[in-house]
């Protein structure tokens, strides 16, 4: 599918790999709209991508919200004729906790964004690519962790590992009723984004009570901020993928997390005797 003068809709895309892929499709000629809960980051995400020369406009959505998100669909259909790239990309995650002892806010907040965000997303503009008969594209985001999980992360990994099953049924779904509407998931490996701190984005404590949501880490020591890979790279992965109708956009194979991924299958493999 080709990007040069189509419409993207980015969400979660002020910072990290939602801004990234915002980047590389409006780079590559793309109209992009910019959706993300944050209203600072927004407006500096706009300054930062017009200087650019990318075309580029912003909304303000919280993807938990299914209104939200379909007014927002409705707004691009309105202003630009329809959404031809949906990247549901906003991602939250939790303070590390065992499974047994996570609290059940902190549960339910990451599948909130995590998996029913981007079903919320699903449904607000599938819709719409089917009724408009051209081809399309839906890009999920979601982490190359679950094929090796981590201890303590149980909330995000199941969530993440729900977008994967989520995206193959979309594109079964979507086959089905010969929609022209193409599905990809995103499995991330270590990029630096500002996924440790998305505790800042919760309830404030009027809303709360006197519940004070536990940070990962401060952004002074994160880890994936200080260590993590460009997110560029992963933004011009996402669109070559929508170039060239791919549905696994995937670490390459020499990344940690890549072996442990084909590992896994062969453990399966193996197991079927």
């Amino acid at each position: 599918m080709e990007v040069d003068g189509k419409v993207v809709v980015v969400t979660g895309g002020a910072s990290g790999i939602g801004l990234a892929a915002a980047r590389a499709f409006g780079l590559a000629g793309a109209r992009v709209v910019v959706a993300d809960v944050e209203a600072d980051a927004l407006d500096t995400a706009l300054k930062d991508l017009q200087a650019e020369g990318v075309d580029a406009r912003t909304a303000r959505v919280d993807v938990r919200s299914r209104a939200e998100l379909e007014a927002l669909a409705a707004r691009v259909e309105h202003e630009h004729g329809g959404t031809d790239v949906l990247c549901n990309n906003a991602g939250v995650l939790a303070a590390p906790a065992w499974m047994w002892e996570a609290p059940r806010e902190d549960q339910e907040w990451v599948f909130s964004v995590n998996f029913w965000g981007i079903l919320n997303g699903i449904q607000a503009f599938v819709p719409r690519m089917i009724d408009r008969g051209t081809p399309a594209f839906v890009v999920n985001t979601s982490s190359i962790s679950v094929f090796a999980p981590m201890a303590g992360a149980s909330s995000y990994m199941m969530s993440k590992s729900a977008v994967v099953t989520l995206s193959e049924t979309l594109a079964c779904d979507l086959e089905a009723v010969q929609a022209p509407v193409r599905v990809a998931v995103v499995l991330p490996e270590h990029f630096k984004t500002r996924l440790g701190s998305a505790h800042r984005n919760r309830a404030t404590r009027e809303e709360a009570g006197d519940r004070v949501w536990a940070p990962i880490w401060d952004e002074a020591d994160d880890p994936m901020l200080a260590t993590g890979a460009d997110p560029s790279a992963l933004g011009q992965r996402i669109v070559a993928a929508v170039l060239g109708n791919r549905f696994w956009i995937l670490p390459g194979a020499e990344d940690a997390m890549s072996v442990a991924a084909v590992e896994r299958l062969r453990e399966i493999e193996r197991s079927f005797g």
